[in-house]
């Protein structure tokens, strides 16, 4: 055996929060300071939660004044942060005796540390006595961009403490899960060497003719073609599509022998391609699966068949790239779009 059974006191040591912080307040007459090393994010508000207790003037006055900065010191500071926690503050004017850079908050009277990576101005927003768990709610975030030592430590909760090690870069891997993004000129002509989700596809488009005016359908084929995938076309959804569309799109993906949907479209064609993959797995109709007052609130018993999207919806909600990108001034205004204006957007940047 590899494992061996451990003391269950010294469990919280593999567990330990990170990095140390540095949490400032301000009573209404003088400023004090305290290292933490209890503290943990909760969601990307973000809602931060430290662990301390009445032992610590510092929560007593945040109890009282319900706010608090919390900073994030850096590895070149470790000395200090940890002296800054064996000395009380009711004894000591801590930032002077540890020569602390401080600015001014904007929405909390305690002060920022300017010798920090970054500071967080905190509400108070809920406390769990019983573990002394102090939850806030971020309300403005300081950065300092100049500060040349990057990494932060963490403490293993017996008097020792590490550092950040070596930073890597894994966006891209997190981005294919559970879906992979293609963003960027001229994605559409990768297609083919992408593992797609089956052996026959059904593209569905709008019943308007831009699909196939501009080209994308083509475009479309001939990458699947490339791939050795089959494909057919269901070219009938409307704007503001009903259920009738849904059900002959799923009726479509049967008849034609399909495994999985392309979506080739805007808003409309993208919704409904979702519908009608999973009716396409499902009996009934689309209804009996809504969730909505008169809908029938059923779960569905098999999950959808794949589905990919191939979209420039995106740009009627961000005018001001579609601006930039036809090469006027930058607005947030809505801006009136030609066929050729889209034309030039998808093939130029969303493609």
């Amino acid at each position: 055996m590899l494992l061996k059974k451990g003391n269950i006191r010294c469990a919280f040591t593999y567990f330990e929060s990170g990095p140390v912080v540095l949490v400032t307040t301000n009573d209404g007459q003088k400023d004090n300071v305290m290292t933490i090393s209890w503290q943990m994010v909760m969601d990307f508000i973000p809602h931060i939660a430290i662990s301390t207790g009445g032992w610590n003037e510092s929560y007593r006055t945040i109890i009282e004044q319900k706010e608090c900065c919390i900073c994030v010191p850096t590895f070149d500071m470790i000395e200090n942060v940890i002296d800054i926690g064996v000395v009380h503050g009711s004894e000591t004017d801590k930032f002077k005796e540890f020569a602390l850079g401080k600015q001014a908050a904007e929405n909390v009277k305690a002060p920022l540390l300017s010798d920090c990576l970054a500071s967080l101005e905190c509400k108070l927003e809920s406390v769990v006595e019983d573990y002394g768990l102090l939850i806030f709610k971020g309300v403005q975030l300081w950065e300092n961009d100049k500060k040349q030592e990057r990494r932060t430590f963490h403490a293993n909760g017996d008097g020792t403490f590490f550092a950040d090690g070596e930073f890597i870069n894994l966006r891209e891997r997190m981005l294919y899960k559970p879906t992979k993004v293609l963003f960027g000129p001229g994605r559409v002509s990768d297609l083919h060497g992408e593992t797609l989700p089956g052996k026959k596809a059904l593209i569905v488009t709008s019943n308007g003719s831009s699909t196939k005016k501009y080209g994308y359908l083509d475009s479309v084929q001939k990458e699947l073609d490339l791939a050795g995938v089959e494909y057919a076309v269901f070219p009938e959804i409307r704007p503001n599509p009903t259920d009738i569309n849904v059900m002959d799109g799923a009726k479509a993906v049967r008849d034609n022998g399909c495994d999985f949907v392309i979506a080739l479209g805007g808003g409309s064609v993208m919704d409904c391609s979702k519908c009608i993959a999973l009716m396409a797995a499902n009996d009934g109709d689309i209804w009996d699966y809504a969730q909505s007052a008169s809908g029938g609130k059923q779960n569905p018993a098999n999950p959808a068949i794949p589905i990919v999207c191939i979209t420039k919806e995106e740009l009627k909600k961000y005018p001001a790239k579609v601006h930039e990108v036809l090469g006027g001034d930058i607005t947030a205004d809505p801006l009136p779009l030609s066929d050729e204006d889209y034309l030039t957007i998808y093939e130029n940047a969303y493609r």
